[in-house]
């Protein structure tokens, strides 16, 4: 399989691929067939028929040889959050953002105080704008800023008069599914026209492709390319000369001891603004649809009422409870019993241990109530329910 050579990445601040193609997380939808991959530079293999369906996160686990826990996806999010907390940046554009996962991850950042996630895909937007609401547990523990979170669908390479002011860009490996002309576009989007203090992205690193078995290939059947260490160095470099920033190169996803020399399975590069005062944000559009917006509580705001705050406590106490798989019923339902609810201390406090308090509280809240148990829906069938488990993920990684 080839990829393009380091003196081509000098060249320009593209890629050796087929400009005439577009890619489906940029530009225009494509209208391509799978067998028109075989113009592009690189996408010629034996690999199996792609998976086409909307589900665009990536997992290296599903590759074979090397695998990562957390998984890889997880990694490079948390890296994300870090360098956020580092640079203590208020606000942050993703571009790229597809099922808007990350969004998590960037929550828990506390200076962070707009959060805009762009992606061409309306559909997959559609789909996963649930998971921008906060939590139950945002309400419960306030964060000291205000923050507002905002999905936008539109192109990354005509960038929105809403992304006006952001001080980072972060590009969680999405440059790889842009051909050509669209990459010059979005890198003149980004570096030329918003010009953030602070750029970041990751992409694969080619170099680690040999440690999955079978013929070394790309990782997707999606990406345009996939770039060796001194190719994304040089090609880095090349932006911080014709945009004056300067960049710092890392990593995520450590090798096996034997293959150090391979480097971290992705590659990323931070990026920073020599001149701070320059902030040229002109030609910006009007583009962007708007799919949804969320404002996370915070400790200026006034504080909940008793109620109200009960409410919130006690929907904790469900989630927390809904996960042990022993109260599943056959259908999937989830019954929990009211005794159950009184182990946390503040439903038993409120309700001061009395069933039928609580009884009459969650039918009055509309729960159902059958047999003294209060009954969940199956989960499989409230795909917009939060995660505990995902959330106690990002804390033990990060």
């Amino acid at each position: 399989m080839s990829v393009a050579s380091g003196a081509d990445v000098q060249n320009d601040i593209g890629i050796m691929a087929d400009s005439s193609k577009t890619s489906t997380r940029s530009c225009e939808p494509s209208h391509s067939s799978w067998e028109d991959m075989d113009n592009v530079p690189g996408s010629k293999d034996s690999s199996p028929q792609p998976d086409l369906s909307p589900k665009k996160l990536e997992s290296e686990n599903n590759l074979g040889g090397p695998t990562f826990f957390p998984p890889l996806y997880q990694q490079r999010y948390c890296f994300i959050q870090q360098t956020l907390k580092e640079k203590k940046c208020k606000h942050v554009v993703d571009l790229g953002s597809a099922e808007c996962t990350i969004i998590r991850w960037m929550v828990d950042v506390p200076s962070l105080e707009k959060i805009q996630l762009v992606d061409l895909d309306r559909q997959t937007l559609e789909t996963n704008k649930w998971r921008i609401k906060p939590w139950t547990f945002d309400y419960l523990q306030k964060r000291e800023r205000p923050l507002e979170v905002e999905i936008l669908c539109g192109s990354a390479t005509r960038p929105d008069s809403r992304l006006r002011g952001c001080d980072v860009v972060t590009m969680v490996e999405f440059i790889e599914h842009l051909v050509d002309l669209d990459l010059k576009d979005v890198i003149f989007a980004v570096f030329a026209t918003l010009r953030p203090k602070i750029v970041v992205m990751t992409t694969p690193n080619y170099e680690f492709n040999h440690l999955f078995p079978g013929p070394i290939r790309f990782r997707h059947w999606d990406h345009k390319f996939e770039w060796t260490r001194p190719q994304f160095e040089s090609w880095c470099k090349e932006i911080c000369e014709r945009y004056d920033y300067q960049v710092e190169f890392s990593g995520i996803g450590s090798p096996p001891d034997t293959e150090m020399h391979c480097g971290y399975c992705s590659q990323a590069g931070v990026f920073t603004r020599n001149l701070i005062s320059d902030e040229s944000q002109k030609d910006l559009t009007s583009d962007y649809e708007r799919i949804a917006e969320s404002i996370f509580p915070h400790k200026d705001k006034d504080e909940l009422d008793p109620d109200t705050r009960f409410g919130y406590e006690l929907q904790y106490s469900i989630n927390i409870l809904s996960r042990d798989p022993a109260l599943m019923s056959d259908n999937g339902d989830i019954h929990i019993p009211l005794n159950n609810l009184f182990n946390f201390k503040k439903v038993a406090s409120h309700c001061q241990n009395n069933i039928q308090s609580l009884r009459m509280y969650l039918e009055k809240n509309g729960y159902s109530v059958q047999a003294d148990c209060v009954v969940i829906p199956d989960p499989e069938d409230n795909p917009q329910e939060e995660s505990l488990e995902d959330y106690g993920g990002i804390e033990d990684i990060c």
